[in-house]
């Protein structure tokens, strides 16, 4: 199961056309996704990053498993993991890219179905709300982790793929 894409929605889908500041900024947003993903819930370790620009985008964070039973706290982490790809992007390069959108949309839609048919509310009234909260918790957690995704990015760029269990380690390493 896929967590985020990075596609570009812009054109067709053509891996000769990605420049390396697009490398780099691909890089940066899946970075975002796992940062957040492991920082709001530890046990939470993606199968793998990658930035192989394969299938139709040019990265992904790839699950590990993935639960049926939600609640209204790992959704807000999901929303956040979302989201963290976006900040990841505003906070290292100043502006996020059109890769962005197929995020927005799925935590809209999260969000919406929080409210409307889970009757989950305790992170806001509505879907807005919630997305809010969700995009601050995201914000928070890359700004704590700016310089370990950086360095991340270095080695992401290298490798063009990480495995879930490196990615720990390496975070672990880029903290001390």
């Amino acid at each position: 199961t896929l967590v985020a894409t990075a596609p570009n929605s812009m054109h067709l889908y053509d891996p000769g056309t990605i420049t390396p500041d697009e490398h780099r900024r691909t890089a940066i947003h899946e970075l975002g996704h796992a940062v957040v993903m492991v920082k709001t819930d530890p046990k939470n370790i993606p199968e793998s990053i990658s930035i192989r620009n394969q299938a139709g985008s040019y990265g992904r964070v790839k699950l590990a498993g993935t639960t049926s039973r939600q609640t209204e706290q790992t959704l807000l982490n999901l929303l956040a993991t979302l989201l963290g790809g976006k900040n990841a992007e505003n906070l290292l390069t100043g502006t996020h890219s059109t890769g962005c959108v197929g995020d927005y949309t799925r935590a809209k839609r999260i969000a919406g179905d929080m409210v409307s048919q889970f009757a989950m509310t305790a992170y806001g009234k509505n879907a807005k709300e919630i997305l809010e909260s969700a995009d601050k918790l995201a914000c928070e957690i890359i700004a704590e982790n700016q310089a370990a995704i950086e360095e991340l990015a270095n080695i992401l760029l290298e490798k063009k793929e990480i495995s879930g269990k490196d990615f720990v380690k390496a975070l672990k390493q880029c903290g001390k």
